[in-house]
């Protein structure tokens, strides 16, 4: 599958019937502002980190902490944006993870229907507003308010918004994929100038796939 087909547009991959806040692994991609660099550069295939950076990789690893029901797999934080494998588990479930590359549970396939708008796992919860507590959605604005906050306590200066509107998600399903996307992650600082997020190559507008998938 080309990045192109994975990501249609840049467009959310969220299904509409698919329960968010089901255990389950998840490809999740957060970035920043029109894409600016404010979290370091990549000097060689290393990430340093800016003040910026420090603080959002600190509230990113503090939100595993807190929320008892979420897990950590693979992650990288990019200049201008952050790749991370997130599980959603039952309340009493896996915390943080420890190690790169923590055995992984077993996976909740979907229903092949529900790419195509059917239904998948459980029924959708009623909700009036805002996101499902213990969700993927709610992981994710708690994380980047947080992440915002201590941003602008250490980096006064910083201005204009943080983080793009939205996030992209892909519902991981099965063992290979998560193999391939743990291996995309762990090379992003490496293919870091061919990448399309790179400032540089987006001037030049260049079509390229992602060798994970």
């Amino acid at each position: 599958m080309s990045e192109r087909q994975l990501y249609p547009h840049r467009r959310t991959l969220r299904l509409p019937d698919y329960d968010y806040a089901q255990p389950g692994m998840y490809f999740v991609t957060i970035c920043t502002h029109k894409k600016r660099c404010l979290f370091g550069e990549i000097v060689g295939i290393r990430m340093l980190l800016s003040k910026t950076g420090a603080a959002v990789e600190e509230e990113f690893l503090r939100s595993f902490d807190i929320r008892q029901e979420l897990g950590l797999d693979a992650w990288v934080l990019m200049p201008n944006h952050l790749h991370a494998v997130v599980m959603i588990s039952e309340p009493k479930g896996y915390g943080r993870m420890a190690g790169d590359l923590p055995v992984a549970p077993t996976i909740p396939l979907l229903d092949d229907k529900s790419s195509e708008g059917g239904s998948a796992g459980r029924p959708k919860p009623e909700r009036s507003k805002g996101p499902p507590c213990k969700s993927l959605s709610s992981f994710v604005g708690g994380f980047k308010a947080a992440a915002t906050n201590s941003v602008r306590k250490m980096v006064p200066e910083l201005r204009g918004p943080v983080w793009q509107r939205g996030y992209y998600e892909h519902v991981i399903r099965s063992e290979e994929e998560l193999e391939r996307i743990r291996v995309y992650i762990a090379g992003n600082p490496q293919m870091w100038p061919d990448d399309e997020e790179n400032p540089v190559n987006r001037t030049r507008q260049l079509k390229r796939h992602k060798p994970w998938q």
